[in-house]
């Protein structure tokens, strides 16, 4: 999930799965849902629970390795990255 975009079917299934998981829905019945799934995702500082966004955290994850790929001047998946899709070193360098 870091390193590819996730599709939005698996992270729609991964969300589906968070809140079965936190309301307790079963197979024999459903339960009554006291909060918006929305309110649980805000942030513990905004009231919510920071369960936070499968979207949300791919794209941040993602952008880690944009930054990292800009940060790290040599390291082996840089020049792996470099070497097979014919992208110069120096053209993502941050100071």
């Amino acid at each position: 999930m870091s390193v590819f975009k996730i599709p939005v079917a698996i992270a729609k299934k991964i969300e589906s799965l968070q809140r079965s998981f936190f309301w307790g829905n079963g197979i024999e019945k459903r339960k009554i849902h006291a909060v918006k799934w929305e309110s649980l995702c805000k942030a513990r500082c905004n009231e919510g629970l920071g369960i936070g966004s499968v979207m949300h955290e791919n794209q941040g994850l993602l952008a880690k390795w944009i930054w990292r790929f800009g940060r790290e001047e040599i390291s082996l998946w840089k020049k792996v990255f470099c070497a097979k899709y014919n992208v110069p070193s120096n053209s993502l360098v941050w100071n």
